[in-house]
């Protein structure tokens, strides 16, 4: 078994989980979890990337996890007639948060920032389609469980 080190930090005031091996070659892999969820849920996935050698950076969707909203039963709620607007409020304004994070995690050491992929599940998949165009350091994508479209048409 390999060993990992698991710590939570804030890079750019998001908290994040970051997970990576001793040897890891400074790779890193942004990752998204779903809807109601937070980074703390996804510890098996963020381990497998790690084993692999990436510098994983698990954060906390906007009013998710550590900064889960306190009407997040109600906002999020899919009896909510505002669910889809508030759902993608969260989803974009995680998206805006990427090249800050990025710039953070170069800052402090954790990666190069010469090879940069998103993975994302559910609604983390969502924020994976949109991370490449807020920052085009960003050069793979694995969206599982989420699309590229949303029930809204929002014009950037």
């Amino acid at each position: 078994m390999v060993d990992l080190d698991d710590r939570r930090q804030q890079l750019a005031g998001a908290p994040v989980r970051v997970v990576h091996r001793a040897d890891a070659d400074r790779g890193a892999i942004l990752f998204f979890h779903g809807l109601g969820v937070g980074i703390a849920d996804q510890t098996k996935e963020l381990y497998s990337l790690a084993r692999e050698g990436f510098v994983v950076i698990g954060v906390d969707n906007v009013g998710h996890g550590v900064r889960r909203c306190v009407d997040f039963e109600t906002r999020f709620s899919r009896d909510n007639p505002e669910f889809d607007a508030n759902i993608l409020d969260a989803v974009e304004e995680t998206i805006d948060e990427v090249p800050r994070i990025i710039n953070a995690a170069i800052d402090t050491g954790l990666t190069d920032g010469s090879r940069l992929g998103v993975c994302g599940i559910s609604m983390g998949g969502f924020v994976a389609y949109g991370a490449p165009l807020a920052d085009r350091r960003i050069e793979a994508a694995t969206p599982i469980l989420g699309s590229p479209r949303w029930k809204l048409d929002r014009a950037s």
